[in-house]
């Protein structure tokens, strides 16, 4: 029977997928690959009774059906995945899954199912499909490990043996990831060498010359920050000048309105007055002619100043003859 949801049966798988080595060269728009695919999706989806599977639903779908079998997959590593924007949110789903093919696959691939489009993202779901293969298989075999401990140690806790089921539980996980663990143990003893090495370092004073590099570059920073300030005092200087030079044009610049309306007054006095150039030209031939006349009686003004003069020195004797009459007569 058909499920009425679009989310899976199992619970949410765990995002722990093994890294990922060097992906493999194919072409996605090759006929065989994309048959490959096909089959691999169909298949899956009719394992978890996924609601309205056919061909053509996974040959070219249409653009919702595309988005209802996305949020199928995506729903067993994010069981209460909800989008806003699908495009967006969905490609930022994929870059979460470290997608090793995340160079062919962008937003515009997810926004239309056109052969061009469909191809890239039929790919995609299908590497989707055979890694929740894997996790789910992973999980299947720990969860195995599990209860086999439980009911070895729940047999040997009847016997009256106490703990076994933790030892049994633990060694079994040891051996099954001895690997990881002699990779993490080597990783520390490596870690513990590279921090002893260090340590001796910096006791035989190696680090001395860099600390002289740091002081000389505290030293600088500080010089260039005093520089910067001074700067900053000089631009707040010549912003000031520079307003102030503004009013001054601004002030200039009223003047010469000023000046410039005067010009235009006289100008138009000027104009009004009744002189014109054969006024003028007349006005300067009498100039000339009186010029000429005062050239002439020159000498007879000279001649006057003469006389005037001589006038007065007689009056001046005449007086003081005048004041020696009027002495006598007063004695």
């Amino acid at each position: 029977m058909r499920r009425n949801t679009l989310t899976p049966a199992r619970g949410r798988l765990s995002l722990a997928h093994p890294a990922q080595a060097v992906p493999e060269k194919r072409n996605v728009r090759s006929p065989s690959y994309q048959e490959q695919c096909i089959t691999n999706v169909l298949s899956f989806l009719d394992e978890h009774n996924y609601e309205n599977t056919s061909q053509k639903g996974v040959r070219s779908p249409t653009l919702k059906e595309f988005q209802n079998l996305f949020k199928f997959t995506i729903s067993f590593f994010y069981k209460n995945w909800e989008c806003k924007r699908f495009e967006d949110d969905a490609m930022q789903l994929i870059k979460q899954l470290k997608y090793p093919y995340i160079n062919e696959i962008n937003k515009s691939h997810l926004v239309t199912t056109s052969p061009h489009s469909w191809p890239v993202v039929l790919s995609f779901i299908s590497w989707l499909i055979d890694m929740i293969r894997f996790v789910g298989v992973c999980e299947a075999e720990e969860d195995d490990v599990f209860v086999r401990c439980c009911f070895d140690g729940y047999l040997r806790f009847m016997e009256g043996i106490d703990n076994h089921f933790e030892d049994t539980l633990s060694e079994q996980f040891r051996k099954k990831h001895e690997t990881k663990i002699r990779e993490y143990e080597s990783r520390m003893d490596r870690k513990k060498e590279l921090e002893n090495r260090l340590n001796e370092w910096e006791m035989k004073g190696e680090n001395a010359a860099l600390k002289r590099k740091i002081e000389e570059l505290e030293d600088d920073k500080k010089s260039i920050m005093e520089g910067f300030k001074q700067l900053e005092m000089k631009k707040d200087k010549y912003c000031k000048m520079t307003q102030r030079y503004k009013e001054e044009i601004g002030e200039l610049g009223s003047g010469m309105g000023a000046l410039q309306d005067e010009r235009n007054r006289l100008k138009e006095n000027i104009g009004k007055q009744k002189i014109n150039v054969d006024s003028y030209k007349e006005m300067n031939a009498r100039k000339n002619e009186l010029l000429k006349q005062l050239e002439r009686i020159k000498p007879e003004k000279e001649k006057c100043f003469v006389m005037l003069s001589e006038k007065r020195r007689s009056w001046a004797r005449l007086e003081r003859r005048l004041r020696s009459t009027c002495t006598i007569l007063d004695v």
